[in-house]
């Protein structure tokens, strides 16, 4: 109902597969790194992320989560790129209903409903929901009654989550402040749940294993439409800013979906397993990084650049990390 009311992209992938690997890519445009997660091993480093970015220009920046803020690091390296304010499970009154690894989705968009109008406008405010992850739990009447296996439990999840969004944006839709902001729905993973058939190609193995949600909603949206060209979250910082008619410099590696591009691509990554380099032009895939598929009648060149793309960028990335080269040290952290 609400991708009726906005922007859907039908082939955004994650960059990485687990949360953190999401939030780099995110929030700074920068390829995951699959050894020393960049959260907590590289929070000192030089980057300039999209919070730190719109802070430069007039922005409050909030990161709104109902677990613990500082897992995985998250906290600290936030605070160092650009968040003003991490609200997080310490913000809320003792005996809030939990859920798996933190409180429920439905008091977490209750605090952000509440919290929002609160911020010095224009703000920018992040919420990560945790009820969707793993053990997937979920009021009893939220579950569809399919069996007990993680199968059945992620089918609840979705259907809890679904639910509460969508009461969420209902609500925000009244808010004085929805007329002139953007809501961008996305994930930080895909999940690795079991397809419910067998796949009949890698290319399609891959997408059921990485492909995620993008939907941009919101007052300044006026009419619905469906994009098919390829994407992926390193590509969302750089979309938001020339959304907003912003100007930048940055060390982004992504591009914005909006501006003309020779060829938009979309790289995801499960190491041990495969990467892609995929476009409406055709698409690389390699599997357990010694078996390649290239799509059928797709152009030789644009096969060879996206197979170098794809070999390249987890060195580049492990190396521009370990160097601390991704942007000139500006002595914010001195």
């Amino acid at each position: 109902a609400w991708a009726k009311k906005g922007i859907l992209f039908k082939n955004f992938y994650a960059n990485g597969f687990q949360t953190r690997h999401g939030e780099i890519a995110t929030y700074c445009s920068v390829m995951p790194n699959y050894g020393a997660a960049v959260l907590k091993h590289f929070a000192k480093n030089q980057f300039h992320c999209l919070p730190e970015v719109l802070r430069e220009n007039g922005y409050s920046t909030t990161w709104f989560h109902a677990g613990d803020a500082s897992f995985d690091g998250q906290a600290t390296f936030f605070q160092e790129n650009g968040f003003e304010k991490i609200i997080d499970k310490f913000d809320f009154p003792s005996g809030t209903e939990e859920l798996g690894w933190g409180y429920s989705d439905q008091v977490l968009f209750q605090k952000v409903l509440s919290t929002l109008p609160t911020l010095k406008e224009p703000f920018f405010a992040s919420v990560l929901t945790i009820t969707n992850h793993h053990p997937f739990e979920v009021p009893t009447e939220y579950e569809l009654g399919l069996g007990n296996q993680d199968l059945h439990n992620y089918y609840n999840s979705v259907h809890y989550m679904d639910s509460k969004l969508g009461e969420f944006l209902s609500l925000a839709e009244k808010e004085p402040w929805f007329e002139n902001t953007l809501i961008i729905i996305t994930a930080d993973t895909s999940s690795f749940q079991p397809p419910q058939s067998k796949p009949k190609d890698f290319g399609e193995f891959v997408s059921i294993r990485s492909r995620i949600p993008l939907l941009i909603l919101g007052g300044p949206i006026e009419q619905n439409t469906e994009i098919n060209e390829f994407a992926s979250q390193i590509d969302l910082a750089p979309t938001i800013m020339d959304l907003l008619g912003l100007t930048w410099t940055s060390p982004w590696v992504g591009k914005s979906l909006i501006a003309r591009q020779d060829l938009l691509i979309a790289y995801t990554n499960r190491p041990g397993s495969y990467w892609a380099v995929m476009s409406k032009e055709g698409s690389v895939y390699s599997e357990n990084d010694n078996k390649f598929h290239v799509d059928e009648n797709m152009d030789p060149q644009l096969g060879k650049r996206l197979k170098s793309l794809g070999s390249s960028w987890l060195k580049v990335t492990s190396w521009l990390l370990q160097e601390d080269l991704y942007w000139p040290n500006s002595g914010k952290n001195n």
